[in-house]
Formats: C-alpha cells, structure tokens, sequence
C-alpha cells in the first residue's frame, strides 16, 4: 500500500451497486487471518455480512446508519474468548490459570482492533471504500442474537465496505503526536488550533456546527449518542460477567472508557452497570466465580445503603443545627 493512500485516506459512505466476487471473499479471509495477535493467542473472530436483510439489521440498529444497509459487505470484529475456553477445555488446563487473565479484556479488543486497521488498509489497496464503525458495541445485544456470536465474545468495531460512489475530501486533522513525553499544556491548545482550522469544513462548507460544538450537543445526556452509549456500557458489563475476566479498579476503568470512547464529562450518564463494576473491583484479583450478579447486585445495595444512611444522618444533624439556630433567633 502507497504512503498516499495512508495519507488520503478518507471515510466512504456512499457505495455503488456491487457483488463482492468470491476471490476477494477469500483475500479478505486470508488478509484477516493474518492479521497480527498477541502472543499468538488468537483471541478474535471476524463474521462478513453480505446478505442484504442483515446488513439491514445492522444498520437500523446501529444509529440508522444508511451507509450499513448500503454497503457491498458489513464485517464486524469481535473480541473473542470462545476459542481459548475450548482450548483450556481440550487440554485439561484449570481457566483460572489459562484464561481468567486480566489482560485478556484488553488483549482480545485490541486484536480486534489491529485486524479491522489490517483488513481497511487492504481494502484500499482492493479499490473498495471503507468506514470504520466504532459503535457497534453499543448494539451488541442485538447483533449478538442475529449473528450467532458466541457467548465469550464481545463486538467491537465494524466495517462498512463497498465500491466508492463518492469520495469526500479528507477531513483537517489533529495534530494528536508528542516526541519522546507528553505534553499536556500543547495537547489544549492544538484543541482549540483544531476547532478553528476545521471550521471552514464542517461549518462553511458543510454547514454543521463546529467541532466543539459537535461534541457537547452528542455527549448530552438526551443525545441519541450517550443513549447508546448507556446501552453500551451494560453490554460491557454483561461481558465481563459472562467471560469472566478477573479485574481490577483502574484495569476496569481503562477497557470501558477506552472501548467506549466516551468524554469524561458524559461518563456520568453512561450507566449505573459501570458503578456496579467499579465498586465490584478491589485492587486484588478477583476470581471469576465471584464475579456474577448477584454480587455485583449485593455490594451494589451495601453501597448504597451506607451511602445513603450517611446522608441520612448529616442531613438530619443540618436540619436540627439550623432549626435550633433558628429557634435561638426567633425567642
């Protein structure tokens, strides 16, 4: 792939009528299965979508998005754990020392990730267009009844694919690189930097709000965006129950705000599964036999029932020091 494409690149939402041929079935298997794994674990799984009707499914559900329903094929990547159970099963090996490792969460997404970058690269090198779909998560209940996805399995990003009918010009870009540490006072400003520079293609030209702007009306807690972010948070949650990954607060805090993408200042209204999951966690492990509802539920309630016995009595010690000041005013 030429060092232009890489530069060029450029989301394509608008697809012309085509049958994708059973030789570029097969590249794409072949480009996907070659994908880089870490420690060659090969904790993900790929499921191309070419019947119409699902690829309809997909994308009423995911935020109606008509460049979905029109694409040649849909292929959704899956964090996927299924295939390591098996093995340990196969292999008499005790889960809790084979696959109940914490960095499994982050491992599987992360391949998952790295081989839908992998399989859009070749794509364009095919001529085909592509959008990446960071949200399907966020519908993963859904589409894990539709597709038949494995219970020890969790959706992450999908790709629409399709011959390009249009091409959009490529979009500003944040300068997001640092050399050798980070800076923080550099990262703010190239925030603003960005919101200027960008303004003449998303509201000159396009006629849309600013980038700023953007972001703040979609992180609303009544935006359509966070609503599916909420939902999204519980099929995290649910995950983690079902594949039973041992985790830790800061470890739990990283895989759903990274996975969500979600900007703190909304994370509030993502879900109360979230809550439940961080007050689950302790700085120890915790053994995947523990890690079910009903204990999420019962340290959920003492959670809240020492909270609110709290504010219970400092608020009924505010009333009686404000009514005895009061009564001392008044007499």
């Amino acid at each position: 792939m030429s060092i232009n494409n890489f530069l060029e690149r450029t989301s394509v939402r608008s697809f012309k009528k085509h049958k994708v041929s059973k030789k570029d079935i097969d590249t794409i298997t072949k480009v996907i299965n070659n994908s880089p794994t870490s420690t060659n674990a090969q904790q993900f799984s790929a499921v191309i979508v070419l019947d119409d009707k699902l690829k309809d499914f997909i994308g009423t559900n995911n935020w109606n998005q008509q460049h979905i329903k029109d694409s040649n094929m849909f292929i959704l990547f899956i964090a996927d754990r299924s295939r390591s159970k098996t093995i340990a099963k196969k292999l008499k090996t005790p889960e809790d020392d084979q696959n109940y490792k914490t960095n499994e969460v982050m491992r599987s997404v992360v391949d998952a990730t790295i081989a839908a970058t992998y399989t859009q690269d070749a794509l364009i090198e095919m001529g085909y267009g592509v959008t990446m779909v960071g949200g399907v998560y966020a519908f993963g209940h859904a589409l894990d009844k539709k597709l038949n996805l494995p219970e020890e399995s969790m959706a992450v990003v999908g790709l629409s694919v399709g011959k390009p009918k249009t091409i959009e010009a490529v979009k500003p870009k944040m300068n997001k690189v640092f050399i050798n540490k980070f800076d923080k006072m550099e990262n703010k400003k190239r925030i603003t930097q960005y919101n200027e520079a960008s303004k003449k293609y998303f509201v000159d030209e396009r006629k849309r709000d600013d980038w700023l702007t953007g972001m703040k009306k979609a992180s609303t807690k009544d935006s359509g965006m966070a609503q599916a972010f909420k939902k999204g948070g519980q099929y995290i949650a649910d995950k983690a129950k079902k594949m039973g990954w041992g985790v830790t607060v800061l470890e739990i805090f990283l895989m759903i705000s990274w996975v969500t993408n979600v900007p703190s200042y909304c994370s509030s209204e993502v879900n109360t599964s979230i809550t439940k999951l961080f007050f689950l966690a302790s700085s120890t492990r915790w053994k995947p036999s523990t890690m079910n509802i009903e204990n999420l539920s019962l340290y959920f309630f003492l959670f809240n029932l020492a909270y609110w016995t709290i504010f219970s009595f400092c608020k009924d010690v505010i009333i009686f020091i404000l009514y005895r000041h009061t009564k001392k005013r008044t007499y």
